[in-house]
């Protein structure tokens, strides 16, 4: 009855809005009161009854989001948004050009949302009025404190942005933000997660770079229009090419020229020059170990296989797996390098180490994956590679641009000789390593798996069931 009657009046009451905000550190220096991140600890019963709304206005708003948003969305991820840009990056790359992309980074994108300025925008979305009025309510007049540790702040009133940590703060951002890629235009490939924005463009000549830069000259004006301006400092160009000589092209924002970089951590992944993810492979190698480290030290009394594999899963393959299918190696030194780390932990789960004593014989490491009951690495991004096929398939996963870049063989019946899957304009050395090409190449060794329509656990369940060998 209170929230029908809140949802009635579009009044939000006052005392829900009431809040402490804890700072959450992201990175650089912790001394830098310009490193974290504010999230606003909400009243519960207040959390709850914006995420009912917040379920209601997502289905109202869905149709209306562009293409190239991947956050905040259901079918859509990092992952998704990673996999699509190195596609694109990967197919100007092995055609024998440059791809310039622009990492923009916005400068407290969240808390500086001009209210007037989105409550403009919701009215082009046929939202209706009582719930504009409602939303007015739910963002005006917030009061906020800061805690941190056993200290609080004075109390302020919040006249901008949308609470960070709440439900509905992300949906009404991504409808402020939904329009800067229409703004942007056609004529150059453009991905956004929330307020990760990045712009890219094949280039082959000046003409193309001058395209590149009058889409950094729209994106200007979009900032100043909607008084969201990007962190400069934090902003940088990235030339993606296996050629000696690229088109050298300085970008700029007004008076600012972008500074051009080696190498950058896209949504937690490290991209390099040359698109081969070797020195993210090196980085989240080197974090692992140390995470290994960690356990062996502090969890040498603990004999407990199954509370050793939670913590394995938590704090070491989770750094190994994040965005897999992206970054999949091809080739195997870098393979046997991620795979160490689990023998590694095979040996200290099972205590078993060579030396004088057993002759400098352990068991195999297959023999301590099945005693463990685990799957080697390699596998585990296999299957993940083609499980993320499948979703692309079927739908599960919302990618119009990846599923256009796969085709199934029309001849379905006769498999023997030909593949189930295959990529569309084939190039030669996008072909072998390609995360793309990788996963059609798994999913045609267990082609029968997508010839008729299975559910997503059943599909799962056959796949790890599978002999290891059939991948080799």
């Amino acid at each position: 009855m209170l929230f029908n009657d809140s949802l009635l009046k579009g009044y939000f009451p006052n005392k829900w809005k009431f809040s402490s905000v804890k700072p959450v550190f992201k990175k650089g220096a912790r001394s830098n009161v310009e490193n974290y991140r504010p999230i606003a600890k909400l009243p519960t019963i207040a959390k709850f009854f914006e995420s009912l709304v917040n379920k209601k206005l997502s289905k109202l708003i869905e149709r209306y989001i562009v293409h190239q948003q991947h956050g905040f969305r259901r079918g859509k991820s990092t992952v998704t948004n990673l996999s699509e840009f190195t596609t694109y990056a990967l197919k100007g790359i092995s055609a024998g050009f440059q791809v310039d992309v622009l990492y923009t980074d916005f400068a407290k994108a969240f808390d500086r949302v001009n209210h007037k300025i989105l409550f403009a925008k919701l009215r082009n979305y046929n939202i209706p009025e009582n719930l504009i009025a409602w939303l007015k309510s739910y963002l005006s007049n917030r009061r906020q404190f800061v805690r941190y540790g056993n200290s609080d702040s004075t109390e302020f009133t919040v006249n901008s942005g949308v609470p960070q940590g709440s439900h509905i703060g992300p949906t009404l951002f991504l409808l402020f933000i939904n329009d800067l890629a229409t703004h942007l235009g056609d004529d150059v490939y453009i991905s956004l997660f929330a307020d990760d924005v990045k712009i890219a463009k094949i280039i082959n000549s000046t003409l193309d770079a001058a395209s590149l830069q009058s889409a950094i000259n729209k994106l200007k004006e979009w900032c100043d229009t909607n008084e969201l301006h990007l962190n400069l400092s934090k902003c940088e160009v990235l030339t993606l090419s296996h050629k000696r000589n690229n088109v050298s092209t300085n970008y700029n924002f007004g008076n600012h020229t972008f500074e051009h970089v080696n190498q950058h951590k896209d949504l937690g992944v490290l991209i390099d020059q040359k698109l081969k993810f070797n020195e993210h492979i090196e980085a989240i190698t080197s974090k692992a170990t140390a995470a290994l480290g960690f356990l062996k030290r502090f969890c040498f009394d603990l004999r407990d296989h199954q509370t050793l594999k939670v913590l394995f899963y938590t704090l070491v393959q989770s750094q190994l797996e994040y965005c897999s299918v992206v970054w999949m190696p091809y080739y195997d030194i870098y393979k046997r390098k991620i795979e160490s780390i689990l023998r590694q932990f095979t040996m200290y789960a099972l205590r078993e180490y060579p030396n004088q004593s057993n002759g400098y014989r352990i068991t195999p490491y297959k023999e301590r994956l099945s005693l463990l009951r685990m799957q080697s690495l390699e596998r585990r991004r296999i299957n993940t590679s083609i499980r993320f096929m499948y979703d692309i398939i079927y739908n599960n996963i919302h990618s119009p641009f990846l599923k256009s870049e796969v085709s199934f063989n029309d001849n379905r019946r006769n498999l023997r000789h030909t593949q189930l899957l295959k990529l569309k304009n084939h190039h030669i050395n996008y072909s072998q390593s390609s995360p793309l090409n990788q996963m059609c190449k798994y999913s045609n060794i267990v082609s029968d798996l997508f010839l008729h329509p299975i559910s997503r656990t059943k599909f799962k369940n056959i796949l790890n069931r599978l002999d290891d060998d059939i991948f080799d």
